[in-house]
Parts: structure tokens; sequence; C-alpha cells
């Protein structure tokens, strides 16, 4: 689990930075108020595609806690 934290948290970093060098690039970026504005905007990028994730590990996962048999590890 600890792999895909890392994972998870190397694509966060890129969002956010996209977004820092986007909002620098037009020339936004002249407050802390903006650099947190940017911060929300690179991290509601994410929101998307980590619920999509979420959601079809579960969905994959969900016939196995349904499961009568005995499953060996």
């Amino acid at each position: 689990m600890a792999a895909w934290d890392a994972e998870t948290g190397v694509v966060m970093l890129l969002y956010l930075d996209l977004a820092y060098d986007d909002w620098n690039g037009k020339g936004l970026m002249h407050s802390l108020a903006d650099l947190r504005d940017a911060i929300y905007h690179g991290a509601v990028k994410r929101v998307r595609p980590k619920a999509m994730t979420a959601s079809v590990i579960i969905a994959g996962l969900a016939p196995i806690l349904g499961a009568t048999a005995q499953v060996q590890t």
C-alpha cells in the first residue's frame, strides 16, 4: 500500500506543479492568496481521477466480500 500512496503523491505533486506553472506563466502569481488559489485549482483537477480509481478498486474487490468460499493467502 505504501507504493500506491507514494505514486498517488507524485501524481498529485505533478498536478500542483502544472497548476503553479500555468498561473505563473499567465502572470497571476502576485500574492500568497494567488498561490493558494493555484494549489486549489491543481487539487480539484485531481479529485475526479482519484475518485474513479477508488471506485474501480472497490468494484473489483466487491465479489471477494460476498464470497463464501475460503480464500487461501
